[in-house]
């Protein structure tokens, strides 16, 4: 197979991934693993709310820290969503519920 047709095929899945990221994920806690093992020999994953998928890039953002995560889309394995995390309730909210 030319190098070419190889890109070309490339190209289209990542269009696909991220195109199914940003008509399913978005907006919704997600795990994603691109393939790596944690010294601990558990598989590497991310985790986050996908806020956006464009470009090639899928970002998440951390629900206790806020931080951002950028991953090249193309280095995806397996993404899968997850259960939302309770918030927490503030005093006012337990008092009201008593």
């Amino acid at each position: 197979m030319k190098a070419g047709v190889v890109s070309i095929a490339a190209t289209c899945m990542v269009l696909g991934i991220t195109k199914f990221i940003s008509e399913h994920l978005i907006n919704n806690p997600v795990d994603v693993y691109c393939g790596g093992i944690s010294s601990s020999g558990v598989p590497d994953t991310f985790h986050g709310m996908a806020i956006s998928c464009a470009d090639d890039v899928l970002i998440l953002k951390d629900e206790d820290t806020h931080s951002l995560t950028y991953l090249n889309a193309e280095k995806i394995v397996a993404i899968w969503g997850r259960p939302a995390k309770k918030k927490k309730a503030t005093e006012g909210e337990q008092a009201s519920e008593e």
